[in-house]
């Protein structure tokens, strides 16, 4: 087979090595799980918010469970949502509930904030007056003794949610109905040795009513994790994790039912291991056809785990038969809450029993994003993502999509800024361009937005452009939000004309769409969204509820 090159390889891997020589001092980034609760257009809404630490441009990855990870980026913020943009149009995979992880700068917290679960419980100071010092300075602070995770009471904390969507198609006069109740819970020492046990199961219900048509429905019960991690005792260098969970250093590796085994080597050096089975792209997460083998290392720049450079292999077989050499190459770094810097290499490894791709290493998808923000008003945000279809055992071997897997590929680079002017306006604008193996495009939105006219009150309007390969047109983009103690509300109109690659006449569609976070109590939200769509040849209702509640 003929040996297969494309110019930005070379390109991408010069950008990602460059970006790891990056000489910033940097702090620890946090992590935080984040779940979509509403979708709109091409806006996606989640469940944090300003409380968890979020801010305008931060990076936001969703799992769909039938694909790769979705990158957004945080728009708009209220106290406890997000509203974030895809890069580009938003894959159909994405939908309510589906999970995710943001990252966010981690902070000292003020006095009165909450300890977070992870960090270590402090003993009482005695009431023992005897312990005082006569010749200590009375607001000298007391010398504080740290329990040990194996010796701290058990803590209990999770969340029941309930998840709701209806869609009525009024042209076909079609109906689609999807529910979801689920409970997660995190139980700290509970066995007394310093661990962790995690769960999250899930019940699922989809059906759809056809005019033209057999109704049908579904049900399904379904394990979202089930794990257990504990680590050596006294701060010791092992960490283990077992069950079904998303594997924890590089999580690029994906979600495996079997264990990790990681060792911290040094302050700065740590490797490990992971073995399992790959659990099928799908809700039902079916396990046992792929089975994975990983190993990888992480490198911190100094103590206090800054710029980390993190390298691993993962070999996986389908039905006993070998199926995939995978690199990962992985740099993060955010410092001083002005920079952040989030790189990805993934690159396959191909031999002789391959029937599509010819043997060698080739670079599969790259990811490099990087955020600079002066303060709240004034950021920017650099964008390049490629990508390039793998050749995989475990989706199967289908001639009709070979040319895609053998020649495809999508290289995209994008830039968005915000820059306030003044305390009531911030100007917005954003440009991605975009080259496949046939075709290019470039596309632009700006727009600004005018906040606190009065108390909590935001307005927004944008215009943009679509060039993409089967679509050109223009979108508008207006909404109003309202912040009213514990309630935020939202509403807009969104609008695109477009012509379609098909010879047919230009179509213009409307939407009206309206948002509402309502945090009932400091344990109690819930969230409700509708959309009703307009225009030619097209129309529909789309209803949404999320609630949720914290233990």
């Amino acid at each position: 087979m003929p040996e297969s090159s494309s110019p930005p390889r070379s390109t991408l891997a010069c950008l990602l090595l460059a970006a790891l020589a990056f000489p910033a001092l940097a702090q620890e980034a946090a992590v935080i799980e984040v779940e979509v609760t509403s979708i709109s257009g091409n806006l996606v809404f989640i469940d944090q918010g300003r409380e968890a630490g979020l801010q305008k441009g931060d990076r936001v990855v969703l799992q769909p469970e039938g694909g790769e990870p979705v990158e957004l980026t945080v728009a708009a913020v209220s106290r406890s949502s997000s509203r974030c943009e895809p890069i580009g149009a938003l894959p159909a995979r994405v939908a309510i509930g589906v999970p995710g992880q943001a990252w966010v700068q981690k902070t000292e917290p003020a006095p009165s904030v909450a300890v977070p679960s992870d960090s270590p419980t402090l003993a009482p100071i005695p009431a023992d007056t005897t312990l005082w010092d006569p010749d200590t300075p009375l607001l000298a602070p007391r010398p504080i003794k740290r329990i040990p995770a194996d010796e701290r009471a058990m803590r209990i904390s999770g969340r029941f949610y309930i998840l709701y969507n209806q869609t009525i198609d009024l042209e076909d006069s079609n109906r689609y109905y999807q529910g979801r109740v689920g409970n997660e819970l995190r139980a700290e020492n509970p066995f007394g040795a310093g661990g962790t046990f995690r769960y999250r199961t899930e019940v699922a219900l989809r059906a759809r009513q056809l005019e033209r048509g057999d109704d049908d429905s579904d049900f399904e019960f379904r394990f979202r994790r089930l794990s257990y991690a504990w680590k050596s005792p006294r701060k010791g260098p092992w960490h283990v994790e077992v069950g079904r969970f998303a594997q924890t250093t590089l999580s690029e590796l994906g979600t495996i039912d079997g264990g990790e085994l990681s060792y911290q080597l040094s302050e700065r050096h740590r490797v490990g291991f992971s073995a399992g089975f790959l659990p099928e792209p799908y809700p039902d997460m079916q396990t046992g056809e792929d089975l994975q083998l990983a190993f990888f290392y992480r490198f911190d720049l100094n103590r206090r785990r800054d710029l980390s450079l993190s390298l691993g292999f993962q070999k996986t077989f389908h039905k006993g038969r070998e199926d995939r050499d995978l690199f990962l190459v992985k740099v993060e770094a955010i410092p001083n809450q002005h920079f952040s810097l989030h790189g990805t290499l993934w690159a396959d490894l191909y031999g002789s029993e391959d029937r599509i791709k010819s043997r060698g290493l080739e670079l599969s998808r790259a990811v490099l994003r990087s955020t600079f923000r002066l303060d709240a008003d004034h950021g920017l945000t650099l964008r390049l993502s490629y990508r390039r279809w793998p050749e995989l055992r475990r989706d199967g071997f289908n001639p009709a999509l070979a040319e895609q897997v053998d020649d495809s590929e999508v290289l995209t680079v994008g830039a968005d800024t915000w820059q306030g002017v003044g305390k009531h306006v911030i100007l917005e604008a954003g440009a991605d361009w975009w080259k496949d193996d046939e075709d290019s495009g470039f596309t632009f939105r700006g727009g600004f937005t005018l906040r606190e006219l009065w108390r909590g009150n935001r307005i927004s309007l944008s215009l943009g452009t679509i060039d993409g390969r089967y679509q050109e047109g223009f979108t508008f983009l207006a909404s109003v939000s309202q912040q009213l103690g514990p309630v935020h509300c939202r509403l807009g109109y969104d609008g695109r004309l477009f012509d379609v690659d098909n010879g047919e006449d230009d179509q213009l569609l409307h939407a009206l769409f309206a948002n509402l976070d309502w945090a009932i109590m400091s344990d109690l939200s819930v969230s409700t969204s509708a959309r009703y769509s307009f225009g030619d040849d097209a129309g529909g209702v789309d209803l949404s509820l999320y609630l949720q509640k914290t233990f």
